[in-house]
């Protein structure tokens, strides 16, 4: 099991993630190296992006992600040791956050490309 309680009811509530699809897929990929993850979708939560993003106009919504991008890694970084594969696909979490914050579902499903290996 890779993500808390919390945040298994988030990913699955909220996103709409097949948390048992999720874990596996992560934990084939990253094997023990994955917990990264419930570190990121804790801070994601947390955080206060998901005040904030909403009510931004397209300029700052740009520049807020950047910083939240940046605020994501330190905090990861502060923890975990990540190769160049977890940080691409953090960052992809990132992402999905980014857009379910700024317009819900619809923003989330709107931005997912085909080749996106988001959850």
């Amino acid at each position: 099991m890779i993500f808390d309680e919390q945040n298994t009811a988030f990913l699955s509530n909220k996103l709409c993630i097949s948390i048992t699809e999720f874990e596996a897929y992560l934990s084939e990929r990253f094997g023990s190296k994955s917990q990264c993850f419930n570190a990121l979708v804790s801070f994601l939560i947390k955080g206060e992006a998901k005040q904030k993003l909403p009510y931004l106009d397209v300029m700052n919504q740009s520049f807020e992600w950047d910083l939240l991008r940046n605020r994501a890694f330190e905090y990861i970084r502060a923890s975990f040791t990540i190769n160049d594969d977890q940080e691409d696909y953090l960052y992809e979490t990132i992402c999905y956050f980014c857009w379910y914050y700024s317009g819900g579902l619809k923003e989330l499903f709107k931005h997912r490309q085909a080749d996106n290996e988001g959850p």
